[in-house]
């Protein structure tokens, strides 16, 4: 289940559920834009503006790259 929705699960549900072992299940972000018309100070506005949105307990920094798994849907 996503950990923003496991954050609000009462107690004995969350005894029901278990962590991921490496390699961790990630989503990532991506910001595109076609480079000759982007106006830099409002793509990078915006790009700071996700990353302060984001919970820190989702950011996934700490990890080295082997313990990740991106998963496409």
């Amino acid at each position: 289940i996503p950990e923003l929705y496991y954050q609000d699960l009462p107690l004995d549900k969350k005894a029901k559920t278990t962590d991921f072992a490496a390699p961790f299940p990630v989503r990532e972000v991506s910001l595109i834009y076609y480079r000759p018309y982007a106006k830099l100070r409002l793509v990078t506005a915006l790009m700071e503006e996700i990353k302060r949105t984001i919970p820190p307990i989702l950011e996934t920094a700490a990890f080295r790259n082997s313990d990740l798994r991106i998963i496409q849907i």
